[in-house]
């Protein structure tokens, strides 16, 4: 695996370790809707609501992010 891409598979992993332990049995409808909206956002579907596109633009935004202060230059 590249070692880039290792220390996002490892916290992805994390956090649904603790969402489990914090949700218990609700932790499988947040992983569906995560899953759901990832697959959403890659395939361009339009939600058609505007709260929901602010939601979509900030999460985008906080990946953005995270990807430009952790690759190595």
């Amino acid at each position: 695996m590249d070692p880039i891409l290792r220390h996002w598979v490892t916290y992805v992993g994390g956090v649904f370790a603790v969402l489990g332990f914090l949700f218990r049995e609700r932790v499988g409808d947040f992983i569906g809707d995560t899953i759901s909206g990832i697959f959403h956002f890659e395939a361009n579907d339009a939600l058609g609501s505007t709260a929901s596109s602010l939601v979509g633009l900030v999460f985008l935004a906080i990946i953005i992010a995270a990807v430009w202060f952790t690759v190595p230059t």
